[in-house]
């Protein structure tokens, strides 16, 4: 796959222009298929490139993953779907996505989570945590992990000043069942951003 990193891309200049020579460098390379990375960028800007990228490309047999926010800029893109969840379950939010943009048409993101959570997290946010602070975190608590089914992800809870805590966080195991559930729910395409699990591929991949 090619990843395209369309970070200052302004809309600015000639679209079938770049778009002829992204397309001409998958032929060259034998790439069967195109990821549409949009850092920062906002998805308004991104639209009329990803919808026009994603019908040329499949008139050449080449698929095109763009993340949800630019899920209607085009009818045969393919949706990234974030696994990181706060609440719910993961197979509702793989299905619900496949109802709503077609079956063909979702794959999974997988997102390694490490979050603080202080209760109540009303809005279903809390604090980014590194592996070091979550492994400081566990040794401070003499945590004991257990794993939400729904959610396909560890967890345990801790109490200091502020109240009562649940950090969220995933290991190899945690992410083979979120490839296990969307496989069963015949997701073909899942993607994990290499630098977030480098320490655990191999066990991923097992």
């Amino acid at each position: 796959l090619m990843v395209v990193d369309t970070d200052g891309y302004t809309g600015g200049g000639p679209m079938a222009v770049l778009v002829s020579e992204i397309l001409n460098e998958c032929e060259k390379n034998a790439y069967t298929g195109i990821v549409l990375d949009i850092g920062g960028a906002s998805p308004r800007s991104l639209a009329p490139l990803a919808g026009y990228l994603g019908q040329e490309a499949q008139e050449r047999g080449l698929e095109v993953f763009v993340p949800q926010s630019l899920a209607d800029a085009g009818a045969g893109l393919i949706v990234l779907l974030s696994s990181a969840l706060s609440g719910g379950t993961l197979h509702d939010h793989i299905a619900d996505a496949q109802n709503q943009y077609g079956a063909e048409r979702v794959a999974l993101e997988i997102e390694r989570v490490r979050m603080d959570f202080t209760l109540p997290a009303a809005d279903g946010t809390g604090k980014a945590l590194s592996e070091n602070d979550l492994r400081l975190l566990m040794d401070q608590y003499h945590a004991r992990s257990f794993l939400s089914r729904d959610l396909c992800a560890y967890y345990f809870t801790y109490q200091d000043r502020k109240g009562t805590h649940i950090v969220l966080y995933d290991n190899a195991a945690s992410i083979r069942r979120k490839l296990q559930v969307a496989s069963a729910l015949g997701v073909k395409h899942a993607f994990v951003f290499y630098p977030h699990v480098a320490d655990i591929i191999d066990d991923i991949l097992v």
